[in-house]
C-alpha cells in the first residue's frame, strides 16, 4: 500500500511538472521574440500576415522589442516588425521606421513604407517620394495614397503619365483615388482609355472617388464607340447616381455601336432611377446585343429589364399596359421584368 501511494504521488508530481513546463512554453511562445523567430522561419506571405496579427494583439509591451527587430539581419524580421508597429498605430516608432525606409533590406523597406502609410505619417512623404524612383516604387506609392497628403497629387500625376509599367500605373491610379483631387482627372481619363485591364478598373474607381468634378469627362467618354472607355464611364456614372447623366446614358443605350457600353448604360440608368429612362429601357427589350466577360454572359435586354424592375414604383403601370400588346422579345422581357419586381431583392 505504501509503495502504491508513493507511485501515485510520483505520478502526480510528474504531471504537475509537465503542466508547469507546458505553461512556461506557452508563455514563451507568446513573446515578441518568439513571434519574430516564427516570422524569420515563415514560408508564405499569408503566414507572415497571420503572425503579424498575433504580434499586434500583444499590445504596447511588445513595442520595444519590435523596434529592436527593425534592425534584424533577416528581411522577414524587419518587415514583420514594421508592419506590426504600423498595425498597432505606434507613432513613437516613426523615426525608426524612417531609418528602415532609408537603410533597410528591400522587403524590410516595403514593410516600413506600409507601416508609415498606415500611420498616415506626413513627415515620411519626402523619403517616400524619393523611394518612388527605385525598385520599391509600388510600396512608396501605396503609402503615399494612404497618407493622403494633397501636395503629392502633382507628383503622382506626372509619375503615372511617364510610367511604362501597368502595375505601377495601377497603384498610382488607386493612390490618386484616395487623394480625391480633381487635378488627377485627365490622367485617370487616359487610364480609362489605356486598353489595359490593370489600369482601366482602378482609374474608373478613382474617378468615382473624385465624384462630381469627374462627371463632365465621364459623360464625354460615353460617345466613344471603341474600347472599354464608354462602358467604364457608364458604370462610373451609375455608381455616382449622377442625374445629369440620364440623357447621355439614354443616348448611349439607343445609339452606341458598343454593346458593352449599351449594357452598362442600361445598368446605370437602373441605379440612377430616373423615371424618364423607363420607356427607352422598355424599347431596349428588342436590343439583341450581348457579350461575355470573364465567363459571364451579359445582354442589353436583361440589363434593361432589370433596370426597369428597380424602378417598379413608376414602371409597373407601364409594364402592365405593355403586357396587353407586347409580342416576341418585348413580351418576354416585360414578363421577366415583372418577375423581378416580385423578387424583393431587386427592388429598392
Amino acid at each position: 500500500m505504501k509503495k502504491a501511494g508513493f507511485l501515485l504521488l510520483l505520478c502526480v508530481l510528474l504531471v504537475a511538472a509537465r503542466v508547469a513546463s507546458a505553461a512556461e512554453m506557452a508563455k514563451e511562445a507568446l513573446t515578441p521574440g518568439a513571434f519574430i523567430t516564427r516570422l524569420v522561419e515563415s514560408k508564405t506571405e499569408k503566414e507572415r500576415y497571420e503572425i503579424v496579427a498575433q504580434i499586434a494583439k500583444l499590445g504596447a509591451p511588445a513595442i520595444p522589442e519590435l523596434r529592436e527587430a527593425l534592425k534584424h539581419r533577416n528581411w522577414r524580421g524587419q518587415w514583420g516588425a514594421a508592419v506590426a508597429l504600423g498595425t498597432m498605430g505606434d507613432k513613437a516608432s516613426v523615426p525608426a521606421l524612417i531609418e528602415l525606409l532609408k537603410n533597410g533590406t528591400d522587403p524590410g523597406v516595403r514593410g516600413a513604407a506600409m507601416a508609415l502609410g498606415m500611420l498616415k505619417e506626413q513627415s515620411a512623404v519626402p523619403q517616400l517620394i524619393q523611394l518612388m524612383q527605385g525598385i520599391n516604387a509600388v510600396s512608396a506609392i501605396e503609402a503615399l495614397g494612404m497618407i493622403g497628403d494633397p501636395g503629392v497629387t502633382i507628383v503622382l500625376v506626372r509619375f503615372m503619365e511617364d510610367a511604362k509599367d501597368n502595375e505601377v500605373k495601377r497603384v498610382t491610379a488607386e493612390a490618386l483615388g484616395r487623394l480625391k483631387d480633381p487635378m488627377a482627372i485627365p490622367v485617370l481619363v487616359d487610364g480609362l482609355k489605356s486598353g489595359s485591364w490593370q489600369v482601366e478598373g482602378p482609374s474608373r474607381w478613382a474617378l468615382v472617388q473624385i465624384g462630381k468634378p469627374a462627371v463632365p469627362d465621364l459623360i464625354s467618354l460615353l460617345s466613344t464607340d471603341t474600347g472599354d472607355a464608354p462602358r467604364l464611364a457608364a458604370e462610373a456614372l451609375g455608381e455616382l447616381k449622377e442625374p445629369t447623366a440620364v440623357k447621355p446614358l439614354i443616348a448611349t443605350l439607343k445609339n452606341s455601336k458598343n454593346v458593352p457600353a449599351r449594357v452598362a448604360a442600361a445598368e446605370a440608368l437602373g441605379l440612377i432611377g430616373d423615371p424618364s429612362a423607363i420607356v427607352p429601357l422598355i424599347d431596349a427589350f428588342e436590343d439583341m446585343g450581348e457579350y461575355t466577360v470573364e465567363f459571364m454572359w451579359k445582354g442589353v435586354r436583361v440589363a434593361a429589364a432589370e433596370a426597369v424592375a428597380k424602378m417598379s414604383k413608376d414602371s409597373l403601370p407601364l409594364l402592365l399596359e405593355k403586357l396587353k400588346t407586347a409580342k416576341g422579345n418585348t413580351l418576354q422581357y416585360v414578363c421577366y421584368s415583372l418577375e423581378k419586381i416580385n423578387d424583393p431583392t431587386t427592388v429598392k
